[in-house]
């Protein structure tokens, strides 16, 4: 392999690493139960609201269940957010 295509190799390669670290599903969690506490919600509230059933939106919140992204979409539409910002790691930590 030439030294240029190597680096271009390596470039992209650090490109995707950086964008795995900034963006994942782990972050789900983190930043539904983010949303709900600065808009003063309850779990229940934020089921209703999402049309879905509370034992799964918490194990949403809890990260024991990852929604479909037919369901994850439908989240980010009914809570006017963007997939990025359910996806990024949160600053909120």
């Amino acid at each position: 392999m030439s030294k240029t295509k190597l680096y271009e190799s390596k470039r992209m390669d650090n490109k995707m690493g950086n964008f795995e670290e900034k963006y994942s599903v782990k972050n789900i969690s983190v930043n539904l139960k983010h949303y709900r506490v600065t808009h003063n919600k309850r779990q229940m509230e934020m089921a209703e609201m999402l049309e879905m059933n509370y034992q799964n939106y918490s194990k949403m919140e809890r990260g024991c269940y990852q929604p479909s992204l037919r369901k994850f979409l439908e989240v980010c539409n009914r809570l006017c957010v963007t997939p990025n910002e359910l996806l990024e790691i949160s600053r909120k930590e």
